[in-house]
């Protein structure tokens, strides 16, 4: 009954850890669990540059969870964190993204499907000119529940474009 039981909870547990880092690939998924102070000195990302970082908790979660973007030539890294402390950050997930076309961005915030609201989701989106873009190549859905990220279909994925009229 012990080996049984221990079989289960090995499973769940396997199940459960290996769901992070799907889109992080070999080099990235080993970014998990690690911890950084400084979002700009992430250790294991020579060469990369930080470009933005997001809180995307609720003010009244006690989980402070964030959401970093890093890039470097053409690629693209998401990271999806947890801050412990008042100083300390552990990675939860990674998505890598190998080649972002020229002109297009990642947006980590003001998507959203049709008028739903509410979600996290990450795309990678060409921005265009208007208020609103729906030219987009690949997204995800943080999902803070499960602590991952989850491809998602951008159909009927519309994205805020900042600073436009």
């Amino acid at each position: 009954m012990r080996q049984v039981l221990f079989f289960f909870l090995f499973l769940f547990s396997y199940l459960y850890s290996s769901a992070q880092g799907k889109y992080a690939g070999p080099i990235f998924k080993k970014l998990i669990g690690k911890t950084f102070t400084d979002e700009k000195k992430v250790p294991g990302l020579k060469g990369y540059q930080f470009r933005q970082g997001d809180v995307i908790s609720d003010a009244g979660d006690p989980r402070k969870l964030f959401l970093h973007v890093y890039l470097k030539g053409t690629a693209g890294l998401v990271i999806f964190s947890q801050n412990e402390d008042t100083t300390v950050n552990t990675i939860l997930d990674v998505i890598e993204i190998k080649s972002i076309p020229a002109g297009w961005e990642i947006k980590t915030a003001g998507c959203q499907f049709g008028q739903t609201e509410g979600e996290v989701i990450i795309a990678v989106v060409n921005p265009g000119k208007k208020e609103y873009t729906t030219v987009v190549k690949q997204a995800w859905r943080c999902n803070s529940d499960k602590i991952r990220f989850e491809a998602v279909n951008s159909k009927g994925l519309r994205c805020l474009n900042e600073g436009q009229d």
